[in-house]
């Protein structure tokens, strides 16, 4: 009897089994091959889709392969589009509840849909109709395959919504939005004055350094002095936490990215050769990136798109390839605005009193079977809105603070992104791409097939009067704006002598600029080991780009764990630690103890070293705005300046040495406490996972089941391979990473080689959903095809759209 029960057991497993393997991937599945009538088209286009689900569009003219991108588009990403039109239009709430609440607040206070709008009105005919071609085929597919929409869009209630040019140029807006993040600096300077006063707040200031630059840039931080005179609100106020009681992702992302080229001369196989590994945090499957090919008489291209957005943004044509990092253009000021004494409804403007405009708006939240809903009384300046009047921006000031931002100004005719798929050169992709694209802050790396390599940054940057935009600024004349930085004069350089050129989010602004151009940068580790990799052969081969982008050598580490190992050596209980570090390769692979040691024990010295001069909220704050404290604080600790490494709140006076030890014991009962006594099970794997998962189950039961799973990650956040953490947390959980890794050799006509951390389909269950997280965890290139011949060859499903 008790075998025939198992025997019973057995056999119903197998058949569950079977029916999971069977249906679940056709559960939430979508028209893969055979004929679709689709009236929008001219003519046939043909979907031809390879073993990963990467989607090959052909057609006969430009504007139906991008509306085939579109219907594309809608096929593998409606509802991560759904949910980005949600975001942007500030109506997240109205779908996942309160914890949509402080995006909307974010989203519609500084208005991204409406000044897209606005801008929309000055669009030419070119990026107008460049526009509403993928609008076009990605409503085609909303009016003509609703029967085949993700089960996502049931489970939220989330009812698609059609695209509109408006409504895809604010997701070039809400790009150039995530790019900007110096108001968050600003905002920082502001709230540090107020809780350590202005002559230290002035001192922890960013340090931006460019290692191709021979003199130093002096930034103007005299606005934080004399701010202890205005009426900063006390410690703490200030300090908003965030509500996260959903699964869906409701804060920014951060962004990062390494690019580089190489020319003919520095290139083994005698054409330039472009990488491309953009940082974000692509941990909620299928990712960011789209990876797509698009081919008609006019355009052969084939690299990573953004859902949303027509062509693509890293990749190669015919001509050109291309790759893209966040440049940090500063594109955002703060104002501190004076309220008229005698009618608290107006401000001074330039000595006369002018009443706030006020508009109102409307945040939906959704609960279990109702919704709330709340007006927004907004109030602008000349400048823009009033962001102090809203907790959510977590200002630290009585007075009004105002935003002022170059998007919600530009008056472009051009997108620039449509010449990204026709430009014949570098000279054209300069003038034509880089030099029109006003709303998103790149920077680009490119090179041409004739061997011409070059770089340049994008976006509308204002020109200050004073020459400052770092810190907030009192609203007067003195302080506006006067212009724009011309685009032929925005930081970058063609063919540069050095046969090559690449950037890492650092600072890349050269000598003698007249200009300022931004304060917010990545400290510069990365360039320096990128320059060390670049110039360490006379030719570099492809396969020697890919093997530069899986680079975990850590040279932050190189210059301070000998100064750590030091002082830990001359404690019992730390010496151990010490040794580690000692003996090091300052590597930051996942096998590694010292990494673990290393990056605890900073941690714990950056607490030690400012925790007694700011509240812990503060302090939290600060330390996970990484770009703002880091090469400000390595000055600090290779000078061992006696204001920050001596605790005030003791009787001694601690020196650097005795701050480390402090540090390393901290670190140690840190370490012993989540992995045992045994250092050996310290290993950087241990502390450093990385966390794939479904948009519909982030946490809990399932979570693994649903998603991608826990790994073990390489690399920090100063090291080539990415792997960029939030400190404050038990460990350093891996959240900002390559997104995508692409290297495109213009000798070779057959593909490019990369991969993305996910699939192609935002589809739960799809064979598309994670297709290309098993090469990208191992650290493996795919090839993406740019041979028609090859595509051919490679093709496993084949669609024809027709009219």
């Amino acid at each position: 009897m008790l075998k025939n029960i198992l025997l019973i057991l057995s056999i119903l497993l197998i058949t569950i089994g079977l029916v999971i393997y069977i249906y679940l991937p056709n559960l939430n599945s979508f028209q893969e091959d055979g004929t679709l009538t689709i009236d929008v088209f001219e003519e046939n286009v043909t979907v031809k889709r390879d073993e990963n689900g990467i989607p090959y569009i052909f057609a006969n003219s430009l504007a139906d392969v991008i509306r085939g991108q579109g219907f594309v588009a809608a096929q593998d990403r409606l509802f991560q589009i759904s949910l980005y039109q949600k975001v942007i239009a500030g109506r997240l709430a109205s779908v996942i509840g309160e914890g949509g609440y402080e995006s909307d607040i974010e989203m519609k206070v500084l208005d991204i849909a409406g000044n897209a709008k606005r801008h929309a009105k000055y669009l030419d005919e070119e990026s107008r109709q460049y526009l509403q071609w993928y609008a076009e085929g990605f409503n085609a597919y909303l009016d003509n395959r609703k029967e085949e929409f993700p089960l996502e869009l049931n489970l939220l209630e989330l009812q698609p919504e059609r695209f509109t040019v408006e409504g895809m140029l604010s997701i070039l807006h809400f790009v150039g939005f995530t790019h900007g993040q110096n108001y968050h600096d600003e905002i920082l300077g502001l709230n540090l004055v107020a809780e350590m006063g202005e002559e230290k707040a002035a001192k922890l200031h960013p340090l931006n350094i460019n290692p191709d630059r021979k003199n130093p840039v002096q930034l103007v931080v005299d606005s934080l002095l004399g701010m202890n005179k205005l009426p900063l609100v006390p410690s703490k106020c200030g300090i908003v936490p965030s509500k996260t009681s959903s699964s869906i992702p409701t804060s920014l992302p951060y962004l990062g990215s390494n690019n580089w080229t190489t020319n003919s001369e520095h290139s083994q196989n005698n054409a330039p050769i472009v990488s491309n590994d953009p940082h974000l945090d692509a941990r909620i499957l299928p990712g960011t990136w789209h990876p797509v090919g698009l081919f008609c008489p006019q355009i052969k291209a084939i690299g990573g798109a953004i859902p949303g957005i027509p062509g693509i943004l890293s990749g190669r044509t015919e001509h050109l390839a291309f790759g893209v990092t966040n440049a940090y253009g500063d594109s955002q000021d703060l104002f501190i605005e004076e309220v008229d004494p005698n009618n608290p409804e107006n401000y001074m403007e330039n000595g006369e009193s002018v009443p706030f405009e006020v508009r109102e708006t409307s945040i939906i939240t959704k609960f279990d079977d109702v919704s709330r809903h709340e007006i927004l009384k907004v109030r602008y300046t000349k400048r823009g809105p009033v962001i102090s009047d809203f907790k959510k921006f977590g200002i630290q000031s009585k007075k009004p603070i105002s935003f002022r931002w170059s998007l919600a100004e530009v008056t472009s005719p051009s997108i620039g992104i449509n010449h990204l798929l026709t430009a014949k050169n570098v000279f054209e992709m300069d003038s034509l791409v880089a030099a029109k694209i006003d709303v998103m802050y790149f920077n680009f790396v490119f090179a041409d097939t004739k061997g011409n390599i070059a770089h340049r940054t994008t976006g509308q940057i204002p020109i200050r009067g004073n020459n400052n935009g770092s810190t907030v600024q009192v609203a007067n004349s003195q302080n506006d704006w006067t212009g724009i930085i011309p685009k032929n004069e925005m930081p970058g350089q063609i063919n540069p002598a050095k046969g090559w050129v690449g950037t890492s989010n650092h600072d890349v602004v050269p000598d003698n600029y007249p200009y300022y151009y931004s304060a917010h940068f990545s400290p510069n580790y990365r360039y320096l080991r990128m320059t060390e990799l670049l110039e360490s052969k006379s030719k570099v081969s492809p396969e020697d780009h890919w093997s530069f982008i899986l680079d975990v050598t850590n040279l932050h580490a190189k210059r301070f764990s000998p100064l750590f190992a030091k002082a830990l050596l001359k404690d019992a209980e730390t010496k151990e630690m010490g040794a580690l570090l000692q003996n090091w390769d300052y590597k930051d692979h996942t096998e590694s103890k010292a990494a673990t040691v290393f990056h605890v024990v900073h941690e714990e010295l950056a607490r030690l070293i400012f925790g007694d001069d700011m509240s812990p909220e503060m302090l939290d704050k600060y330390l996970n705005m990484r770009y703002y404290w880091l090469q400000r604080s390595d000055e600090i600790i290779e000078k061992g300046e006696e204001q920050w490494v001596d605790i005030q709140t003791t009787e001694n006076v601690e020196d650097l040495d005795q701050l480390l030890v402090m540090a390393g014991k901290a670190s140690k009962k840190r370490l012993t406490q989540l992995f045992g006594e045994n250092m050996d099970d310290w290993t950087w794997a241990k502390m450093h996972p990385i966390t794939f998962v479904s948009p519909l189950r982030q946490k809990g039961f399932g979570r693994d089941w649903v998603g991608g799973g826990v790994h073990p990650a390489n690399g920090s956040g100063e090291t080539l391979n990415r792997g960029q953490y939030a400190l404050g947390n038990e460990k350093y959980e891996s959240q900002w990473f390559s997104s995508m890794r692409m290297v495109a050799d213009l000798s070779d006509n057959e593909k490019i080689r990369a991969v993305v951390s996910g699939g192609n389909a935002a589809r739960q269950f799809h064979p598309y959903f994670d297709s290309q997280l098993e090469a990208w965890l191992k650290g493996e290139m795919l090839y993406w095809w740019f041979d028609k011949d090859k595509i051919e060859e490679h093709t496993v499903h084949e669609l024809v759209l027709k009219p």
